[in-house]
């Protein structure tokens, strides 16, 4: 009889994680967009938003290239630069506008695609 194989440790959160959840945070602030907005975006709850924004959970490579996706932002934008920090420009009204569009639209077809996915009408 062969012993069991144990299970493998869960990845702990990393100072990499918290650094990359802020700057996250920092990202949908300055879209003025609300940790419920973008976890909807996502199909994930605010809850969810809000730990991988804390650092309290690891975000993958996928989740992160939707969130940039979303952010209008580079994947690279969310990892640390060789020098200072750089702040992002404020948008325009006109651009934070087309931003909370493509927010909303992106809200609208998960939605629809949930709803299709039960056989209900959206």
């Amino acid at each position: 009889m062969s012993a069991a194989v144990p299970a493998p440790a869960p990845k702990r959160t990393t100072d990499r994680d918290i650094r990359i959840g802020a700057r996250i945070r920092a990202r949908r602030e300055l879209m003025r967009l609300s940790q419920t907005d973008l976890g909807n975006a996502l199909g994930v709850s605010f809850q969810q938003v809000q730990k991988y924004e804390l650092g309290t959970n690891r975000i993958g490579a996928g989740r992160l290239e939707e969130v940039a996706e979303l952010l209008g932002a580079p994947v690279a934008s969310f990892y640390d630069e060789p020098g200072p920090v750089r702040v992002p420009e404020p948008l325009s009204v006109a651009e934070a506008r087309a931003a909370q569009r493509a927010a909303t639209s992106a809200l609208e077809e998960a939605v629809r695609r949930e709803a299709a996915a039960r056989g209900e009408a959206a």
